[in-house]
């Protein structure tokens, strides 16, 4: 299988993801409270939430209040940033409430939160950019030099609500730092710890008709294997 092939099927596993049941998004407007629910709970990026998908969901949202709900593995560091900065341009006051867990570029979407809460049993996890090449040398530390450069900019994000020193942030995320509950408040990643409250009845049924259907399980064994194979095919 060519590199061309490889890519085809990544859109293929793309367009064939489950939609969100009954034809809804992946928000909960409750208008009568003036502010929007909105539910990342996904990878962010191709395999999940694009950037594009949520900004444009996000332009049509008119609320004084919006409360962003994560359980996000995280995924793309530039449609995670697209994300962080959508967020913080909008008019409505932000506030991000970690249900689970928001590790990666997902931690970074959480940083853009007028306020953050974190359940004291939610994780918050950092760590430096990621990326696979293919190619030549040149193209290994040109790889090189934009995950250095990806990782200043995260934790700058980090530096600018946590306060401390960029440098210090990148240690940190060089050594995948895990930040439980207070863990994440006393760091500074978080305003305060919450206590889930008791939902209203049918609450739960309205949210499962809210959220996206379980994505499709991808092999990415396999899809790293291939390119591998690409990889040998191409030189």
């Amino acid at each position: 299988m060519d590199l061309e092939e490889l890519l085809q099927r990544a859109a293929i596993l793309k367009q064939n993801r489950p939609q969100a049941r009954s034809g809804a998004t992946w928000y909960r407007v409750t208008a009568r409270q003036g502010e929007a629910e909105v539910y990342l709970y996904d990878e962010i990026g191709a395999f999940g939430i694009t950037a594009q998908a949520f900004v444009q969901e996000l332009a049509q949202l008119d609320a004084d209040s919006i409360r962003l709900h994560l359980n996000s593995p995280g995924g793309d560091v530039f449609d995670g940033i697209a994300i962080y900065n959508a967020l913080k341009a909008h008019r409505a006051q932000v506030n991000v409430q970690v249900d689970s867990l928001a590790a990666s570029i997902a931690s970074v979407v959480a940083m853009a939160g007028d306020r953050v809460e974190i359940a004291g049993n939610a994780q918050v996890m950092i760590h430096d950019a990621r990326g696979l090449a293919i190619g030549t040398a040149d193209d290994m530390r040109e790889l090189a030099e934009l995950l250095d450069a990806s990782s200043d900019i995260i934790a700058a994000i980090y530096q600018a609500r946590a306060g401390g020193q960029t440098r210090s942030w990148r240690k940190a995320m060089k050594a995948i730092t895990w930040y439980r509950g207070k863990e994440a408040v006393d760091a500074g990643l978080a305003d305060a710890v919450f206590t889930p409250a008791p939902q209203r009845a049918g609450f739960v049924q309205q949210l499962d008709e809210q959220l996206p259907a379980t994505p499709a399980t991808i092999d990415y064994a396999s899809l790293f294997r291939e390119a591998m194979e690409a990889q040998e095919v191409l030189t």
